[in-house]
């Protein structure tokens, strides 16, 4: 059954959109023996909080290179996409285990060898099949600094059938309870893929976390916002304003931007809802 909803859930893009050459690639072996590449994009010299970016199905750190240098460049970030076992010039095939060790490459990669970051200047953020990954490794390093998901989804088999049943798997339902750090969450109103219930759904079992004071969660509907393209639903100002707002808010140093200014919310764009 595992192997019926595999196929299901991983579908990787069959033109990688990028090439052995492309600056910036860093080739990592996983713990699983997976030989993967990283994209590493600096931000700002003043950046000091590193995104890691785990990105949806039938996508490549090819399609969204654009998205991340964006990223770094307006969210003041550094920024390490992590591509997929059997996705874009990634060896193997695609599992739940290998996305987590592909993930933890990219963390060994940054925290160890390169020393750019430290857990508690590393915010995960994954889009669609990416919250999978990004919520099981939050459980595993609680000092991590922030969380962000976009459009994810309750598990597997709910995303399939509406109800979890033998073999589902990124159960991230279960899992969020156990994840200590700051979270922000983005989910359109109109997503056919993942409907918004799922987004409502894991919000709550984040507000049903125990106290703590780094337990926040802010929940962000985009009205009309589709599976793809909320950060264009929402406008781009308000979309890169509400993420650094996020970023700032979590930070161990709590500093300002560089130009000293506080990101605001825009409430005529959104729905938040925060605990």
């Amino acid at each position: 059954m595992g192997i019926i909803y595999s196929r299901y859930v991983f579908n990787p893009p069959t033109d990688p959109g990028y090439s052995h050459t492309d600056p910036g690639l860093v080739w990592v072996v996983t713990s699983r023996q997976s030989q993967i590449p990283l994209l590493w994009i600096p931000g700002p010299e003043e950046a000091s909080t590193t995104v890691v970016f785990l990105h949806g199905n039938m996508e490549t750190l090819g399609n969204i290179r654009e998205e991340l240098e964006a990223l770094a460049s307006r969210g003041h970030v550094n920024v390490l996409g992590v591509e997929y076992t059997g996705y874009g010039l990634a060896d193997g095939s695609p599992s739940e285990a290998n996305t987590y060790a592909d993930l933890e490459a990219g963390l060994e990669y940054l925290w160890k060898t390169t020393g750019q970051a430290t857990p508690d200047t590393t915010i995960l953020m994954g889009r669609s099949l990416g919250s999978g990954p990004a919520i099981e490794v939050a459980v595993r390093y609680p000092d991590i600094q922030g969380l962000v998901l976009l459009c994810p989804f309750l598990s597997v088999t709910q995303v399939a059938t509406g109800r979890s049943l033998p073999g589902d798997f990124y159960r991230n339902d279960t899992k969020a309870p156990h994840v200590v750090c700051p979270v922000l969450v983005f989910h359109g109103t109109a997503d056919t893929v993942v409907p918004i219930h799922h987004g409502h759904q894991l919000v709550a079992a984040f507000k049903g976390r125990p106290e703590d004071p780094r337990s926040t969660v802010r929940f962000i509907r985009v009205k009309k916002g589709t599976h793809l393209g909320l950060a264009t639903t929402l406008g781009i100002k308000v979309y890169f304003r509400m993420l650094r707002s996020f970023f700032l808010m979590s930070s161990p140093r709590k500093e300002e931007g560089a130009s000293g200014e506080h990101p605001e919310k825009d409430p005529s764009s959104s729905s938040p809802q925060g605990r």
